[in-house]
């Protein structure tokens, strides 16, 4: 499941995802969030990863015994970031974060305009609205689960080559 979440500065989209990731842990499930960064965004890569950053190498993947890091430079697809964590890890639902004009089902918090694509509205993480979110969450990740199972080679599974 891709779910985007999207409002204004300091609306409570990160204290949103904050809360929905305790309350999915809890409930056994796992999440994975893609962050839209602004321009001002620089990575810190200090000692030799830097070295080979600023050489030029591009993409970098850093590796340590615990953790990766992907850097590449000029990267805007976001259809093909969701498709690399969707590869290389096993999360119910990906949240995307402040991609606000992403063709993508999405949560709008606080009082931003309502956007193609808005499932549900979210007022404040501290009302009853987020018990509603956590709910449609783990309704659609079951639907989605649900539909996996019941065809596991997806929509054109019947679908003749070159058709």
């Amino acid at each position: 499941m891709i779910l985007g979440i999207y409002g204004y500065h300091k609306s409570g989209k990160t204290l949103l995802l904050e809360n929905l990731m305790d309350e999915l842990r809890m409930r056994g499930y796992r999440a994975a969030a893609i962050k839209h960064l602004g321009p001002d965004f620089r990575e810190d890569f200090s000692g030799d990863t830097g070295r080979l950053a600023r050489a030029g190498y591009d993409p970098i993947v850093a590796i340590s015994d615990n953790m990766f890091t992907f850097r590449m430079s000029g990267y805007h697809d976001l259809s093909k970031v969701i498709s690399l964590v969707e590869f290389l890890s096993e999360v119910d639902v990906i949240f995307v974060e402040g991609f606000k004009h992403a063709q993508i089902k999405k949560i709008a918090v606080g009082d931003i305009k309502e956007l193609p694509g808005t499932v549900m509205r979210i007022s404040s993480v501290l009302s009853a609205e987020f018990d509603r979110v956590v709910k449609f969450i783990i309704d659609q990740i079951k639907e989605e689960k649900s539909d996996s199972a019941r065809n596991p080679l997806g929509d054109n599974v019947f679908e003749k080559p070159g058709a």
